[in-house]
């Protein structure tokens, strides 16, 4: 039910520093991320330990790089607007070796119609600030409250956030179908203007979930209080969420200043009846996609919680499955080789009343035989072991998104690896989280998650750029080379760098010692070609790995 001091349209539950001035003319922000840095993201992926990084790091008891690659990753939000001056760095997230920061207080408050008492707002803020809250949220919804607000911001060290969507009633003086989207954004500056550090914005519903929403109808409805005033404006004027339709301005706005964006939760469900229906899961599906558009744009972002989550969820979906199209519509993919995992793999099915288990020949048969034919290695006794074969003759190991002690323990990679390493081989390791093996890698890149490609592209271009490649192995065995070297030479280090996360001297240094320890010494483990043998044997048949010997391993990029 609605809090007290709020309206009865939803929930007002939306939705933690001294620094040197780093306020960036107007001018040069309007180029974006492109140019000079501007947001903290900007600054992580130039490989910047900021001030407000290096405050967090002092305050966690973590390294600055550490906290600097988790903010390019977008695993850390630092929410610090440039006009904040008396704001003390926060950060919420984790690091990219999963430890978690710590827990941050959020304090709601705010001047509402039904307690329209600043004075009373103010004592709010003094037991917040007295008690060490993290941020404060100001949810003022009534009235002229802009002087409220930048008086917040001006006295508070508290990371400061507001729901523009709330203020836009009493900041333009016009009634809710009055508001157009050019309005909403002019909200969206002034807030950003004033200094707030991060922003609730519900860009994730719109027409297409609102139609799901109608279809299937709910018993909770919108819980959700600018999801629910936003529903009121599409429904009363018959457009697109403004927030979702000129979502790009709204990043521009927030890049301009460095404002964290909170992707607001509209649909979340009010109750675990309404839970993970179709309206919920339409936003989230675009929610993760304005995540990505908004890491693009170098604006830091925090996801709202998804509501209520009912425990047996799992359980009852997989019950209404059987109910619907019977126990055989489920199925079990389990290694056959491995008895133990085999056999709860048929416990399971057996209980259920399904006889569809599929043993892993749709997998691993593949990929053990690709090897074999290729590469050569242990006996076929052992030929389930996916290290590669001659491992210890290895000089480099480039492990490309290869989780081994977890995906692959059972089979022995990691202690081979291990044991080629204290042999003398050397190992990249490229994946977002320095956890298990890739603590042990002689080189770490913390790759931004989904921009392995252009990593990829970048040491391709340093490669064959720099003449760093085996001229005979390519003339032999490659197909195409020219038309690969031709396309890499739009893809420089310098462009991968704000991309991936990865410096560019990195990238340089890294793709150079291909050469330094000898192409033919080489081998690459991904996460691709050891799970679909098919993919992997393909790579082989058109030249992207050299022919097994007894000497050399294999170089795939």
């Amino acid at each position: 039910m609605p809090r007290p001091d709020e309206p009865a349209v939803g929930n007002a539950n939306e939705g933690s520093f001294m620094i040197e001035d780093r306020t960036t003319p107007a001018s040069a922000a309007a180029s974006g991320p492109a140019s000079a840095p501007i947001t903290q993201m900007d600054y992580a992926r130039a490989g910047i330990v900021t001030p407000q990084m290096a405050a967090v790091a002092a305050a966690e008891g973590r390294e600055p790089e550490a906290i600097r690659a988790a903010v390019a990753a977008g695993r850390i939000a630092i929410p610090s607007n440039i006009h904040h001056a008396s704001l003390a760095p926060g950060g919420v997230g984790s690091t990219l070796d999963g430890v978690p920061l710590t827990t941050k207080v959020n304090v709601n408050l705010g001047i509402s119609g039904d307690l329209a008492d600043e004075a009373t707002e103010w004592e709010k803020v003094a037991v917040a600030l007295e008690l060490g809250a993290d941020a404060i949220m100001d949810l003022s919804n009534s009235g002229k409250t802009r002087a409220f607000r930048t008086k917040l911001i001006e006295q508070s060290p508290a990371m400061i956030g507001t729901v523009p969507m709330y203020d836009a009633i009493g900041y333009l003086e016009k009634s809710l179908i009055a508001i157009t989207p050019e309005d909403f954004l002019e909200v969206v500056r002034a807030h950003a203007e004033d200094g707030v550090d991060f922003v609730t914005i519900h860009a994730g519903m719109n027409r297409r979930g609102i139609e799901s929403f109608k279809e299937t109808g709910r018993l909770t409805n919108i819980v959700s209080r600018g999801g629910s005033l936003i529903f009121a404006w599409m429904e009363a004027t018959g457009r697109e969420n403004p927030f979702y339709e000129y979502y790009d301005e709204v990043l521009a706005i927030l890049h301009e200043h460095d404002v964290t964006i909170s992707l607001g939760d509209a649909m979340r469900p009010g109750s675990g009846y309404d839970a993970t229906d179709a309206a919920q899961i339409a936003e989230l599906v675009e929610l993760g996609k304005l995540t990505r558009r908004a890491w693009d744009a170098g604006v830091q972002v925090m996801v709202e919680g998804p509501g209520h989550m009912a425990l047996d969820e799992i359980a009852a979906k997989l019950q209404e499955q059987k109910e619907q199209y019977g126990a055989e519509s489920y199925g079990v993919l389990s290694p056959q080789f491995y008895a133990v995992l085999g056999s709860l793999g048929r416990r399971f099915l057996n209980v259920h009343g399904s006889p569809n288990y599929l043993h892993s020949a749709i997998c691993n048969s593949q990929r053990m035989f690709s090897r074999l034919v290729t590469l050569g290695g242990p006996e076929h006794a052992k030929a389930t072991d996916t290290a590669p074969g001659q491992l210890d003759k290895c000089k480099l190991l480039v492990v490309w998104g290869y989780n081994s002690e977890n995906s692959a323990i059972n089979q022995g990679n990691p202690n081979k690896r291990l044991d080629s390493q204290e042999g003398g081989m050397t190992v990249i390791d490229i994946r977002p989280m320095q956890e298990g093996l890739g603590s042990h890698a002689d080189y770490w890149l913390p790759v931004i998650p989904g921009t392995d490609g252009a990593l990829a592209l970048a040491f391709l271009n340093v490669i064959i750029g720099e003449d760093l490649y085996d001229h005979d192995f390519v003339e032999n065995w490659c197909l195409g080379f020219d038309e690969l070297a031709e396309h890499v030479k739009q893809f420089p280090p310098s462009w991968a760098a704000p991309i991936t996360g990865i410096p560019e001297e990195r990238i340089v240094e890294l793709a150079g010692l291909i050469e330094t320890l000898g192409s033919d010494k080489a081998f690459v483990y991904d996460s691709a070609s050891f799970k679909y043998g098919r993919i992997y044997q393909a790579r082989h048949q058109i030249g992207s790995v050299s022919p097994a010997d007894t000497d050399a391993g294999f170089v795939w990029l």
